[in-house]
């Protein structure tokens, strides 16, 4: 994905754990933008302190 970010026009961004993941895309929707986060089961469980 990081690879077509150009071609895209998209940021294609590695968070360093779950939880500034999250914090990441919820800044991009205050914003105004759209965000996109992946993660495992147990990296959802770290995530939904910032979903909550």
């Amino acid at each position: 994905l990081a690879q077509h970010a150009k071609e895209f026009d998209i940021l294609a961004e590695q968070a360093e754990d779950e939880i500034a993941a999250i914090n990441m895309a919820l800044g991009a929707w205050y914003a105004g933008g759209r965000g996109l986060v992946t993660t495992s089961g147990g990296g959802f469980a770290l995530m939904v302190e910032g979903i909550s």
